[in-house]
């Protein structure tokens, strides 16, 4: 029984070790690529937000100039209405040399929804991964429960779990570094 005891303290303390590994391993891929695309969003506002104020301050309707600072504090699908108000009244999409079309839009949508996605992937993977770390503390604190039952289909349980939530972060790791 000793052996067992061993067994079942090494492994579930290993599965526990690698899944918090994973996490930070996972993190390293995820903040790596939200990084580039939230500069690349930020890249793809500030040119709509320079376009949408210069043609505002150009417009003979009487619009009111502004400097700009209450555009920052919309969120992106605001400033691709405020853009689609603009560019209907407007022939000409190009304001000081700062050219923005409605490919730069549909590239700005492209990285707000890539965005949102690999946040999805990574709030999921990380909740897999504590959810198996949390298994594996039960059971080594539930240890003398489970040994007066089948200890190794408690121990399969958590080392099945474990390898479906590593799986999964395997995947979404795949997923975000292929995301453009």
């Amino acid at each position: 029984m000793d052996i067992l005891n061993n067994t079942w303290f090494y492994s579930l303390s290993a599965l526990a070790q690698v899944m918090a590994t994973e996490i930070a391993l996972f993190g390293v891929f995820a903040i790596f690529k939200l990084d580039k695309i939230t500069k690349d969003i930020d890249d793809f506002r500030g040119r709509l937000i320079r376009f949408i104020v210069t043609a505002r301050r150009n417009m003979p309707s009487g619009s009111t100039g502004t400097d700009g600072q209450d555009y920052y504090l919309k969120n992106t699908d605001e400033l691709i209405e405020e853009f689609k108000s603009i560019s209907n009244a407007q022939m000409s999409m190009s304001v000081n040399g700062d050219s923005v079309d409605k490919r730069t839009v549909e590239v700005l949508k492209k990285y707000n929804i890539n965005k949102k996605l690999i946040l999805n992937k990574t709030k999921i993977s990380l909740i897999l991964s504590v959810v198996a770390i949390t298994i594996s503390f039960v059971f080594l604190l539930l240890s003398e429960q489970i040994f007066k039952c089948n200890p190794i289909l408690w121990l399969s349980f958590a080392v099945t779990f474990s390898l479906f939530a590593l799986s999964y972060t395997v995947y979404a790791i795949f997923y975000i570094m292929n995301q453009n």
